[in-house]
């Protein structure tokens, strides 16, 4: 199975563009449609939660990951 980094060759986590937040799903070497990412935006602080929220809903769905797993991206975003 390929990571979504690897899929997504655009992607802004690829390569730790932003070091100070670094990708949960990179972090844990899964791809982002795997990852509980409730569960992770939980544990994390307000500022990286705020950051990470704005990133996913304002970043998927342009993304080539989402084209192949919509449905399970979709979900993700709705419960985020």
């Amino acid at each position: 199975m390929s990571h979504c980094s690897e899929i997504n060759p655009n992607c802004l986590q690829r390569g730790n563009v932003f070091p100070e937040s670094k990708c949960p799903a990179l972090e844990k070497k899964i791809p982002c449609w795997e990852l509980n990412w409730k569960t992770e935006l939980q544990a994390m602080s307000d500022e990286e939660r705020e950051y990470w929220t704005h990133y996913l809903k304002n970043t998927c769905h342009e993304c080539p990951v989402y084209k192949l797993y919509k449905d399970v991206i979709n979900d993700i975003l709705s419960i985020i």
